[in-house]
């Protein structure tokens, strides 16, 4: 679960559907990889014909930090890459079949008290970390208005999803209000409360506060010079003119990310 974790931050964090569109057949096949690996942790069986995912989650307690480091990337990748809608690119269906067999893993995480505690504090702090990190880029004007909305909109939608899966007993709840304040940043999100204190510190709340965002990962930002568009305005609607074709290197891989606006772009 650690090496999927990662190879969806490194390799296959795109943006959904707006970051894979016009993707190189190198990109298509690192997300069918993940799509596959996904797959089979969720309906892979251990020798005692239990489902692995499901043994791994009975015995938390051994391998926690692990399992809440994965939760984590897991998460945050569905908060910026969850898909809906079925295209006629194999691309923007394959981050839809990776969005749909997330949503079944975060579904087992259901059955264990303690795994849920730990996804539900994974959510919140993934959530600040996006929140603060597309505030950011928005008002540096590294992304347009379009793309903080469509981001802001994808995120609140898996919040909500997560949130209505995960907080269904009066313990989570409990969890939820008194232990990592959830309750007074959804009161912040939607602007009826005030802002939300930091989570307490803890051994576990301030490693998983060292990930960085998937926002600003490798895939997301960090290659995007190579691939950028010439815009000019036509009717008021950007158009766009061309876009590098150069094919990236295995070692040196980039994503043909659409959604970011770069400062020498008008929109």
């Amino acid at each position: 679960m650690t090496n999927l974790s990662n190879f969806l931050w490194s390799q296959a964090n795109y943006g959904a559907k707006d970051g894979v569109q016009n993707s190189t057949e190198l990109n298509v096949l690192k997300l069918q990889i993940a799509d596959d690996l996904l797959r089979l942790l969720i309906t892979s069986e251990s020798a005692f014909n239990l489902l692995a995912i499901s043994e791994l989650f009975a015995n938390f307690k051994k391998n926690s930090d692990e399992i809440k480091r994965a939760i984590t990337i897991f998460i945050e990748w569905f908060l910026l890459n969850r898909a809906t809608d079925s295209t006629p690119s194999p691309s923007t269906d394959l981050v839809k079949s990776i969005s749909e067999n997330l949503s079944k893993f975060f579904h087992t995480v259901v059955d264990y008290q303690d795994v849920t505690k730990a996804a539900v504090q994974s959510l919140i702090g993934a959530c600040k970390r996006v929140d603060e990190t597309i505030n950011k880029l928005y008002t540096t004007q590294k992304i347009s208005s379009y793309t903080t909305l469509q981001l802001n909109v994808r995120s609140c939608k898996a919040l909500e999803e997560l949130f209505d899966l995960w907080v269904t007993t009066d313990q989570i709840a409990s969890f939820v209000t008194f232990d990592v304040n959830g309750f007074e940043f959804l009161l912040d999100k939607i602007r009826l409360g005030q802002v939300a204190p930091s989570l307490p510190s803890s051994s576990s709340s301030q490693e998983s506060e060292k990930i960085t965002s998937l926002l600003t990962g490798s895939d997301l930002l960090d290659q995007v010079s190579k691939f950028k568009e010439e815009v000019k305005e036509v009717g008021g609607k950007p158009e766009v003119i061309s876009a590098s074709t150069d094919e990236p290197r295995e070692e040196d891989f980039a994503s043909k990310l659409t959604i970011i606006n770069q400062a020498d772009q008008s929109w």
